[in-house]
């Protein structure tokens, strides 16, 4: 009876001991949770893009003036704004200052400029320009002048069948007087350039007018 108390005792006492000193198997150590995950946005399949820059038309057939040289109108350009410097609107004064020599004034409001080749029109001094002219006739105009022409070429010495061809859509009309010859014209806006052979095959006026018919007459 003592030995069974004695082994139970001993027995109890190596249970503490090993309880004490930690033989006991430790708990399982707990299972770390997975790191949070930012999500990337995806790119969207189709990038934005900016819409094209709109191109500014332009009227057909004829384009912006470029510079020129007052003193050779040979480098003018003819468009619906005038000829070279001879802009529509524009007063004969400023004109006068911009071209070089003195212009051969018919009447009050009509300056004639390198022997007649260009001529400006207006009702009179003061009022600004109505009529702006290349041509090879007249007194004073030289034939073998040097002319302003359109941005596609055509000037005062071009055919009528150039003409046509340059300008298929341009439009006749008739002129003044019993035979009634035609001239073409090209309108633009508030303006129109007229191309009038005379009844021939060569171009020997062109005019930029706010009207759209040539005048009967300009100098008198």
């Amino acid at each position: 009876m003592r030995v069974r108390s004695a082994a139970a005792a001993l027995f109890g006492s190596a249970l503490v001991a090993l309880l004490v000193t930690g033989c006991v198997a430790p708990a399982p150590a707990p299972t770390p949770s997975p790191a949070p995950t930012t999500a990337t946005p995806s790119p969207s399949s189709a990038s934005p893009t900016s819409p094209p820059t709109p191109t500014p038309s332009a009227t057909p057939g004829i384009q912006p003036s470029p510079a020129f040289s007052a003193d050779d109108p040979g480098t003018w350009l003819i468009d619906f704004d005038g000829i070279g410097p001879l802009q529509l609107g524009t007063s004969l004064t400023d004109i006068e200052t911009a071209l070089p020599g003195a212009p051969d004034v018919c009447r009050p409001g009509v300056d004639g400029f390198f022997g007649g080749t260009v001529v400006a029109v207006a009702n009179d001094a003061t009022a600004p320009l109505q009529l702006a002219i290349s041509q090879s006739i007249g007194p004073s105009a030289d034939p073998a002048g040097a002319y302003p022409a359109t941005s596609e070429g055509i000037a005062v010495g071009s055919t009528v069948d150039d003409l046509l061809a340059t300008y298929p859509d341009i439009e006749s009309y008739p002129g003044w007087g019993a035979d009634a010859q035609p001239v073409y014209r090209i309108a633009g806006g508030s303006s129109w350039i007229h191309f009038e052979p005379y009844g021939g095959d060569v171009i020997r006026e062109i005019l930029v007018s706010t009207s759209d018919r040539v005048p009967k007459e300009y100098c008198g």
